[in-house]
C-alpha cells in the first residue's frame, strides 16, 4: 500500500470515527443530567430581609456562610430593634423562640409569626413602635404572656383577648377606642395590666368598659 493510500484511509477513518462521535455519543451524552448531590443544601434558609439577617446572625453567632433550618431551630431569643428591618419572612422557621424583641423598626406584616403559634414556646414579643395594623396572627398564641404593641396603627383588640396565659399588654399611642373584646375575655383577669394611654378611647371606653375591668382586678393605664 503506498503513502497516498495510507492517507486516505486515514483521512476515512477520522470522519467515520467524528460522525460515530456526532450521531451516538453526543445524545447520550446530553441526556446525563450532572449530580448535584452534596453541592447544595435544601435545609438552608434565605432571609429576605437583610436587616433581619444581620439580627439572626448575631443570635446564632454566624457572621458568614449558608444560615441552615437547623441553627434558626435551635435559636430562643431574636433582637433586632432599631434596625431598619421591613419583613420578618423567615422567623417562621425559629420555632423555639421565647423571645422576640423587634421594637422600632419598619414591619408592618406580621404574618410570618402565625405558624410559631403552633410550637407553643413564644412567651415575649416586643414589636412597639412599628407600622402593624392586622394583629390577627396573634390570635392563636397560648404561651404569650408579655405582648408590646404600642405605636403601632391598631385599631380592634379583638385577637389578643383570646391569648390564654397573656400578663401585659402595651397597646400605648394607636388608633383604639374600644376596650370590649378585653372586657369580655375569659383569660384578662385580675393582675393583668394593659397600658391602652394617647389613644381615642371612646366615652363609653373611658366611663364604662375601664371601670369594668379595674373590678376584675385589671390595671388599666389610660388617660382619664
Amino acid at each position: 500500500m503506498n503513502i497516498d493510500k495510507i492517507g486516505c484511509a486515514l483521512l476515512k477513518y477520522k470522519i467515520h470515527h467524528f460522525w460515530f462521535i456526532v450521531i451516538f455519543i453526543l445524545p447520550l451524552i446530553s441526556c446525563v443530567k450532572p449530580d448535584n448531590t452534596g453541592t447544595s443544601d435544601s435545609s438552608n434558609i434565605n432571609i429576605a430581609d437583610m436587616n433581619l439577617e444581620i439580627a439572626i446572625r448575631e443570635a446564632i453567632d454566624k457572621p458568614i456562610g449558608e444560615i441552615s433550618k437547623e441553627e434558626l431551630e435551635q435559636l430562643t431569643k431574636l433582637s433586632g430593634s432599631n434596625m431598619g428591618i421591613k419583613s420578618i419572612e423567615g422567623i417562621e422557621y425559629c420555632i423555639n423562640l421565647k423571645e422576640i424583641h423587634l421594637i422600632g423598626n419598619e414591619i408592618s406584616n406580621i404574618d410570618s409569626l402565625a405558624s410559631l403559634a403552633d410550637d407553643n414556646n413564644l412567651i415575649e414579643l416586643g414589636l412597639d413602635a412599628n407600622n402593624i395594623s392586622n394583629i390577627s396572627p396573634l390570635r392563636n398564641f397560648k404561651s404569650l404572656e408579655v405582648l408590646g404593641l404600642s405605636d403601632n396603627k391598631i385599631t380592634d383588640v379583638t385577637d389578643l383577648s383570646n391569648i390564654d396565659n397573656i400578663r401585659f399588654i402595651g397597646l400605648m399611642k394607636n388608633d383604639i377606642s374600644s376596650l370590649t373584646p378585653f372586657l369580655k375575655s375569659e383569660f384578662i383577669d385580675a393582675g393583668d395590666e394593659i397600658f391602652v394611654s394617647m389613644n381615642p378611647l371612646s366615652p363609653s371606653a373611658i366611663n364604662f368598659q375601664i371601670p369594668q375591668l379595674i373590678a376584675k382586678g385589671v390595671i388599666v393605664y389610660y388617660n382619664p
